[in-house]
């Protein structure tokens, strides 16, 4: 007996033909011809499979046909009691069902195959384990449950900023955060941002994790999440919260003395009684006049204030450098561990010598037109190309080109003149000393007998400034004047003086 197959779906029925068939014209009994059962299972992985079945008094000259309408279920042969076929393994996160036709002569079955879903791998995670803390310092472990996945641990404070991204809330937004610090960090330094990664990410367990350097009684977040060196994110967000230890306090005793001060500098000198660490630096008095020791401490070890950079052990002798001459500063000392103060703050005043002493004037600034330096390169740049060159040297596109002659006392051995971008004109906020420092530092030693120039914004307050020096290299009163240009203040383009601008500036 032949056996041919084919493919088409149907579902599992019983059908009986009782009516009597002829075998080379003898009489052999009714049809029968049925399926074991309607509904097959099969497993995600697929396989080879068979459908019983019963076939009586068979027709020589008729076969089991079988056919299924989806391609997934294929490779039909018929078994002699059964139909036997292949499924393909099932790589989706779905159930699937297919029906399945057999036929014999005019008898139809039908029978569905239903085969499980792939097995949704978990989601990585990773188990994260506070150790110890203390009040500078947490060890911790982190066990991935993908050992080979790449991953990033790390801290921040829990008050300044993981409150903005909460793990419940906007895990998803933390993470972007986290991605935009690495491309903007590694930007900043200047390397690739991979390599900047490689050298962040952990694999397999981490059992001897460690962040030290934090800050004494306070809440962090300890969080990881998957990651390799695309950038590309491999997990979910996992993190936990720890406190640090507040600080001992130190029986340190400091001692400082500052000596040696000069018109821009001051020595001082530090005895200790052990090496705990603890902080000395110096400041403009002004800067903190009318507060209390407590209140400057409190300022000085808050986050607005960055200390670190001065902690010192045991004795120590330095400097403080490019001083004010002529002011009041502060030298302050306190015990500093972890972000917190460890004794009271020492607070010792000086004043730095004065380079004031002469008489001399700065007596006067004459001014010539203002002029709009976009107009004047836009009228004589092509004809006269030193305009355009000089003045883009000197950053003045965009702004005012504004003459200025000094008027000073003849007995004046040199004099120091600028111009700069804000109101300096009070002295109780920025003092003669620090504008003789300005220029002295800038080397603004300005003197020509013909008008030198300078470039104020638009509608904007900037600041003229000048001092004269005798023959004994003391400085006399500084001179102050503020400006204040509109456009309303601008000559046209066409009376800028060009051909004594040309002459002038092409010989310098």
């Amino acid at each position: 007996m032949k056996k041919f197959f084919t493919v088409w779906p149907s579902l599992a029925i019983l059908f009986l033909l009782f009516s009597c068939n002829k075998d080379n014209g003898r009489e052999t009994g009714p049809l029968k011809f049925e399926l074991s059962s309607t509904e097959m299972s099969v497993s995600n992985e697929g396989g080879q499979y068979q459908m019983l079945y019963t076939l009586e008094n068979p027709v020589d000259t008729a076969s089991v046909r079988a056919s299924c309408g989806e391609s997934w279920v294929y490779g039909f042969m018929d078994a002699g009691n059964a139909v036997t076929f292949l499924v393909a393994a099932n790589e989706s996160d779905s159930v699937r069902t297919a029906d399945v036709v057999v036929t014999y002569m005019d008898v139809t079955c039908e029978f569905t195959v239903t085969q499980e879903a792939s097995p949704v791998p978990p989601a990585p995670s990773f188990e994260i384990t506070i150790k110890d803390v203390t009040y500078n310092s947490c060890s911790y472990e982190v066990i991935p449950s993908d050992k080979e996945m790449t991953y990033i641990p790390d801290r921040c404070s829990r008050l300044t900023y993981w409150d903005l991204f909460t793990p419940e809330e906007t895990p998803d937004r933390f993470i972007q955060e986290q991605l935009d610090y690495l491309q903007g960090w590694s930007d900043y330094v200047g390397i690739n941002v991979s390599d900047y990664i490689s050298q962040l990410i952990e694999q397999g367990d981490l059992t001897d994790g460690l962040f030290d350097n934090l800050e004494a009684d306070k809440e962090y977040v300890l969080f990881v999440y998957g990651i390799n060196t695309d950038m590309e994110v491999l997990s979910g967000l996992f993190w936990e919260y720890f406190k640090t230890e507040d600080v001992t306090p130190s029986d340190n005793e400091l001692n400082v003395t500052v000596t040696n001060i000069t018109t821009n500098s001051a020595e001082f000198h530090v005895t200790t009684t052990n090496d705990d660490p603890y902080v000395i630096g110096a400041d403009l008095a002004a800067n903190w006049a009318g507060k209390t020791n407590d209140e400057i401490l409190e300022v000085l070890t808050g986050d607005s204030y960055d200390v670190s950079r001065n902690v010192q052990s045991g004795d120590y002798d330095a400097g403080f450098w490019n001083l004010t001459s002529g002011t009041d500063y502060i030298c302050f000392v306190f015990g500093f561990d972890a972000g917190k103060a460890t004794t009271e703050l020492q607070v010792i005043p000086f004043t730095t010598e004065s380079v004031q002493g002469s008489e001399l004037q700065f007596i006067d600034i004459e001014y010539g037109d203002a002029f709009d330096v976009d107009d004047v390169i836009a009228m004589y740049g092509d004809e006269y190309p030193v305009v355009e060159e000089w003045f883009t040297a000197w950053y003045g596109t965009g702004r005012i080109y504004l003459p200025m002659r000094a008027v000073v006392s003849e007995d004046a051995t040199e004099y120091l003149w600028s111009f700069d971008w804000q109101d300096l004109s009070d002295p109780n906020q920025h003092s003669d000393g620090e504008l003789i420092t300005m220029l002295t530092e800038w080397g603004m030693a300005v003197s020509y007998e013909e008008y030198d120039a300078f470039f104020p914004d638009y509608n904007s307050i900037g600041t003229v400034f000048g001092v004269c020096i005798d023959e004994d290299g003391t400085y006399g009163p500084v001179y102050r004047e503020t400006i204040y240009i509109t456009e309303n203040d601008i000559t046209p383009a066409s009376e800028f003086p060009i051909e004594e601008f040309v002459a002038s500036h092409s010989s310098r």
